[in-house]
């Protein structure tokens, strides 16, 4: 694989900057997109072209079902508490201390990258346009 610097948008970059310095607290990937908790009371929200948006905690919360809310809102809860990751039925914990300090991203044809480097602990990202899958990493 020859992963190239990939030239990120006008959105991509108003999308990082508020996220820069947020903390990732949990992930997990639905619907063709991976989501990000952080700190802030936001989901960072990533689809397999490297697009992203941030969305309100109360706005994915209520795109879904009775009981996945529940479960999603208590992962969240037991997240922002430190809790134990053992105890959460949807997402899966951040490493700790993910305070993040900048996102790069990468291209190699229908594959991307994204490497989110945090104060003591970071996430890599790679997903495919082709499967819409994710592979979440903690380095």
């Amino acid at each position: 694989m020859t992963w190239i610097a990939a030239e990120t948008d006008t959105h991509q970059d108003s999308v990082v900057a508020p996220v820069v310095g947020a903390t990732a607290l949990g992930y997990f990937a639905r619907e063709e997109a991976l989501h990000l908790l952080l700190d802030i009371g936001f989901y960072w929200v990533i689809y397999p072209d490297a697009q992203m948006t941030l969305l309100h905690e109360n706005l994915v919360l209520a795109g879904l079902g009775d009981g996945e809310r529940e479960r999603l809102r208590a992962d969240a809860d037991y997240l922002r508490a430190q809790g134990d990751a053992a105890a959460l039925s949807i997402m899966r914990a951040a490493p700790a201390d993910c305070r993040i300090e900048g996102v790069e991203i990468y291209e190699d044809g229908a594959r991307r990258r994204l490497f989110v480097r945090g104060g003591g602990a970071s996430l890599e990202v790679e997903t495919s346009t082709e499967t819409c899958e994710f592979a979440v990493s903690e380095l």
